[in-house]
């Protein structure tokens, strides 16, 4: 499936690249994809969720920084997944555009036993975070 998709166009290689950093949360990888390629020839939305989904902020950070857009997304698989860090970082009052998807997340974590985030969840949808 995964050649398919490579073989279909559905994943590019910068975008194959940009993903495959995301999802190991290199950094210096993410980095050197953005710089060497078009922003408009990458998903940058499809690599926030996926750093979301291994918990890993400083890429996501990077990607807001390129202007990623995807946060709801982002946060339902962060909170599938009981990414604290991500789903904090994700409902932060300090995104320019933070996630508001906050009570279907919730949901979520709690139909996959993710305690913490679900535990987040609630207290921000409260105004207690």
């Amino acid at each position: 499936m995964f050649v398919l998709a490579v073989l279909c166009g559905i994943l590019r290689p910068p975008t194959l690249e940009l993903t495959r950093a995301a999802a190991r949360g290199d950094l210096a990888a993410l980095r050197r994809v953005l710089e060497s390629n078009a922003l408009d020839t990458v998903d940058l939305d499809n690599a926030l969720v996926i750093a979301a989904s291994f918990n890993n902020v400083e890429c996501m950070g990077l990607l807001e920084e390129k202007n990623a857009g995807g946060m709801e997304k982002a946060l339902l698989q962060a909170s599938l997944r009981d990414n604290a860090l991500a789903v904090r970082w994700l409902i932060s009052k300090e995104r320019v555009d933070p996630a508001k998807n906050l009570e279907a997340a919730s949901k979520l974590a709690s139909g996959s036993s993710a305690l913490i985030c679900e535990w987040i969840l609630f207290r921000a949808m409260r105004g207690l975070h």
